[in-house]
């Protein structure tokens, strides 16, 4: 239906498909079904369920998508195209959620994949890959029954544990996550490539250099994945320019853009956890919490760029205070929503 939706044209027409698809995706999300699929994948189709909500409202009410996105080698817009053509781009659109190789692409500061000759790309990148997956499979066994906790029901919350603890369970939360997301991009990709709809060279990774997270707002914009961006911060601009009407480039549109895109991924969120545990305001409580972390955070960092003590120091020292920063805020919010 969404697809369909992208399809037709004028813009006017693409809105009447959002209240359909928006309850359809509601009656979905609201049934029970971990006991048939497991904790985990229930989990996380929730939360892609709630996001294919945000995504429609993006695509159909906020933006009109045969105008503003296109490939970088298109040559006609897309609005002139058969209906069977606008059906097999929307397609595209949908499942480019970070708008690599699109105009709108996401992209901030993620590296992209390194080069390889053509006459043997795929079988160099097979061998990258299925040795990556290899590894992320033993490390997903390894941290996942010893570390993770989050996804036990009746084990006891991070909050409960002392301080020494908590960054070990942060980091044991973190990495079977970022193992699952990156190891699944990364089959998907391989499959997409055997079967000839991708080039090796088209691969980005999902997520960027963990060595650019020294700070929140890096963590968040630059080595967490990107999948959500584009839809969260339209949201947020949609808010900052249309409703409250202030400026570009000014403090409060950041704050506002900053705010709504980080409330989307709490209720995106928020969802899948009332449905499965009946609760959602720790959820909540951690989104909105990075949002006052990166602004104060971007305060002080304007400041701080202006201090005699930072030149003085170098930049490697003060990257190593970054990361004890990053480490010791997530050990503080995270048992929020843990």
């Amino acid at each position: 239906l969404f697809y369909v939706a992208l399809a037709v044209k004028p813009a006017s027409l693409r809105r009447l498909f959002f209240p359909p698809i928006a309850i359809i995706n509601l009656y979905l999300i609201s049934s029970r079904n971990e006991d048939v699929f497991g904790f985990a994948v229930t989990y996380f189709s929730k939360c892609s369920l709630a996001t294919n909500i945000f995504v429609a409202s993006d695509y159909l009410l906020l933006t009109d998508v045969q105008t503003e996105f296109c490939t970088k080698k298109q040559d006609t817009p897309v609005w002139s195209r058969t209906f069977f053509e606008r059906l097999k781009w929307g397609f595209l659109v949908v499942h480019s959620p970070r708008g690599i190789g699109w105009t709108h692409d996401t992209r901030n500061g993620a590296p992209r994949a390194q080069g390889y000759h053509r006459e043997n790309s795929i079988t160099r990148f097979t061998i990258n890959q299925v040795m990556r997956l290899a590894c992320y499979l033993a490390l997903l066994i390894g941290v996942g029954d010893t570390w993770n906790t989050w996804f036990y029901k009746n084990y006891p919350p991070v909050r409960s544990q002392p301080w020494s603890f908590r960054p070990i369970s942060v980091l044991g939360w973190t990495i079977p996550i970022f193992l699952s997301l990156d190891g699944s991009h990364r089959l998907l990709n391989l499959i997409l490539i055997h079967l000839r709809c991708l080039e090796p060279q088209d691969w980005v990774p999902l997520f960027g250099s963990w060595r650019e997270g020294y700070t929140i707002r890096n963590f968040w914009g630059r080595v967490w994945h990107q999948l959500t961006r584009r839809f969260t911060l339209a949201h947020g601009e949609f808010v900052a320019l249309r409703v409250l009407r202030f400026q570009r480039r000014t403090f409060l549109f950041y704050a506002v853009r900053v705010f709504v895109a980080f409330l989307s991924s709490a209720v995106i969120h928020a969802a899948a956890d009332y449905v499965l545990f009946g609760e959602c305001r720790g959820t909540f409580q951690f989104f909105l919490l990075q949002v006052l972390a990166i602004i104060v955070e971007t305060i002080v960092l304007r400041a701080a760029s202006q201090s005699f003590l930072v030149h003085s120091l170098g930049f490697v020292p003060w990257k190593l205070v970054g990361y004890i920063w990053v480490l010791s805020w997530f050990s503080y919010s995270l048992p929020f929503w843990t």
